[in-house]
């Protein structure tokens, strides 16, 4: 059965480096949509029985503004109501009311308070989901209002001033929320130590395992490791970046792919590194010790670690994580010398919808396309997706003042001049979260020694079948 008869296949357009081309979201020309004749707002405000005008002239327009942060950071951190205030500047027939939805920041908690807003039809104009497979859930029920008529209104092309913007059947209901990416984070100071410089933009795991080898140092305790990859699953696909396009779970008509000879070759090299050389923390240290990445890498117990960028904000936060090393920053490697280099795994899915009952849906769009443009040149607490942001300041700005404590240049280079490529998932089904979960199952068990590679591809590629197949 081909993809498209399973489900609504999903489409990540993403662009080939963090530097795009097109054109910037346009300014406001003047003309109110009462001037223009048909404006999208007009229309859905006609749709849904609502006599309030357009934000560009007659009454004012309330938009609701729930976040998922809580209200201390909104203040020190996201800066969210100085980004509401701008865009009251902006647009001064529009009050947004801003309120966090969670006592502390927690994207579930979160998910949870907003389904129940929806299904007790309370106001609720712009949401801001944190996975691709809740989005398309939404899509789904008719939740969410598409963007493209309202960002054509505005001269917005979502596909070229962002990065990652996700269509579903010729359609985008999303703009992406931060252009976070996996990259390796690297100290500095140890690999100055060895002798090494900084990984080429086209290194290989194979050089990844080399590099870590001459990294690791000392016994029992005091041990440091060249490497360590954390116990989510992304960690067994980022080594498949480059060879599988799109969703490595699937073959292109649908069934499950891992017999790929790239799934086990990269589940051998992990168990290579990190339970017989011993130079990348073995997994099941991690898991039953409950280790936590940031500390691991902060007290210099680990010299390389592939993670997000979500963690650069970390450097600066001395009084959680005290150092005083350098950090640099490499690509992802790839699989091998055949293999496109810099490819990575991005946050693709987390970002701001708008709800398809809201009365006020260009005013709401016109919301998250500031939030996410303007809005982070304010706030500086995300690396922005949209193509005009200021990339090295925001940079700069999230990982602190003190520059001696990372390489910017260097994370410059990774992220914004050496065209990386964003490999994410173009197929979605309803299933996904259970295909995920059997190769993190049958992963551990590999990792663990409870079962050989041979039993552990046939594992997964019988269980991912039956799941496949149930649902046909």
């Amino acid at each position: 059965m081909k993809k498209r008869n399973v489900l609504r296949s999903v489409m990540c357009v993403v662009l080939a480096g963090a530097m795009m081309c097109g054109c910037s979201p346009k300014k406001d020309d003047g003309a109110s949509k009462t001037d223009a004749g048909s404006g999208a707002a007009q229309e859905q405000s006609s749709a849904n029985g609502s006599d309030v005008e357009s934000a560009e002239g007659g009454e004012q327009v309330v938009l609701k503004w729930y976040t998922e942060t809580d209200e201390v950071s909104n203040k020190n951190v996201y800066k969210t109501q100085e980004i509401a205030d701008a865009f009251m500047k902006k647009y001064p027939n529009v009050k947004v009311e801003v309120q966090p939805l969670v006592a502390n920041t927690n994207n579930e908690e979160y998910a949870k308070k907003v389904d129940l807003m929806l299904a007790s039809g309370e106001q609720i104009d712009i949401m801001n989901f944190s996975s691709s497979s809740n989005v398309v859930q939404k899509i789904n029920a008719g939740v969410l209002e598409p963007l493209n008529e309202y960002a054509e209104y505005r001269g917005v092309d979502l596909k070229n001033d962002y990065k990652g913007a996700m269509e579903v059947d010729g359609k985008i209901y999303q703009i992406v929320n931060q252009d976070s990416a996996y990259i390796v984070f690297i100290n500095e100071d140890m690999l100055k130590e060895a002798g090494l410089e900084n990984p080429p933009i086209d290194w290989t795991w194979e050089g990844y395992a080399d590099y870590a080898k001459k990294l690791t140092k000392g016994e029992g305790r005091d041990k440091v490791y060249g490497s360590y990859f954390h116990t989510w699953n992304d960690f067994y696909q980022i080594g498949t970046l480059g060879v599988i396009p799109g969703n490595s779970f699937y073959k292109e008509d649908g069934s499950a792919n891992f017999d790929h000879p790239a799934i086990k070759g990269f589940m051998e090299f992990r168990n290579q590194i990190e339970n017989v050389d011993q130079i990348s923390m073995p997994y099941i240290d991690i898991k039953t010790q409950n280790l936590a990445y940031r500390s691991l890498f902060f007290d210099s117990k680990v010299a390389m670690m592939p993670q997000g960028t979500w963690m650069l904000t970390d450097i600066k936060d001395q009084e959680k994580y005290p150092h005083t090393f350098r950090t640099t920053f490499a690509t992802l490697p790839r699989y091998d010398e055949t293999a496109t280099p810099n490819t990575t795994i991005s946050t693709y899915g987390l970002g701001y919808c708008v709800n398809a009952n809201s009365k006020h849906k260009q005013e709401a769009f016109d919301l998250i396309n500031f939030i996410t443009s303007e809005g982070y040149n304010i706030s500086k607490a995300f690396l922005s997706p949209w193509k005009e942001a200021d990339h090295a300041a925001i940079a700069a700005s999230i990982m602190g003042e003190d520059q001696s404590l990372y390489d910017l240049d260097a994370f410059n280079k990774v992220m914004y001049e050496s065209d990386m490529i964003e490999n994410n998932k173009t197929y979605i089904p309803v299933y996904d979260r259970e295909i995920d979960a059997i190769q993190a199952e049958e992963g551990e068990k590999y990792l663990t020694g409870l079962q050989d590679i041979d039993t552990t591809i046939s594992n997964m590629q019988t269980r991912a079948t039956e799941i496949i197949e149930k649902n046909k």
